[in-house]
């Protein structure tokens, strides 16, 4: 009976190594999954960049009123 029990409790510590390795290794999963599977933020600065790019060309050409600025160059085909 002895050696019955000690086997089980051998299994059960085993068990419990085991679930809580996998549990280690789920949650390394998520925080790397969460950093490299999802390009959300790469997407929002890239975003962020080229509109601040197009506004500082809106800018630059027409000025704050909205109206072509005196040194501009003119574009036009004609």
């Amino acid at each position: 009976m002895e050696e019955a029990e000690y086997v089980l409790a051998q299994e059960e510590y085993e068990l419990q190594a085991l679930v809580a390795a996998m549990e280690e290794q789920e949650n390394v999963n998520d925080q790397t999954s969460q950093h490299y599977g999802s390009d959300d933020d790469e997407y929002d600065q890239i975003f962020m960049e080229c509109t601040s790019r197009e506004n500082t060309q809106w800018t630059s050409t027409f000025g704050d009123s909205g109206h072509p600025q005196a040194d501009a160059m003119d574009m036009t085909e004609g």
